[in-house]
């Protein structure tokens, strides 16, 4: 558990965290049904 405050850069920042690892589950979770090869060094590029 973490203890945030609201309306801090420290919520944004953990919301920010939380759409990254959702977005990168997203294109994972697609990747073998459409065929795409990406690396994990590509989406760490694509989220930097």
């Amino acid at each position: 558990y973490r203890l945030i405050a609201r309306n801090t850069v420290e919520e944004k920042v953990m919301q920010l965290q939380q759409n990254k690892r959702r977005l990168a589950e997203t294109v994972l979770a697609a990747a073998p049904q459409q065929g795409l090869a990406l690396t994990p060094q590509d989406i760490a590029y694509l989220l930097e």
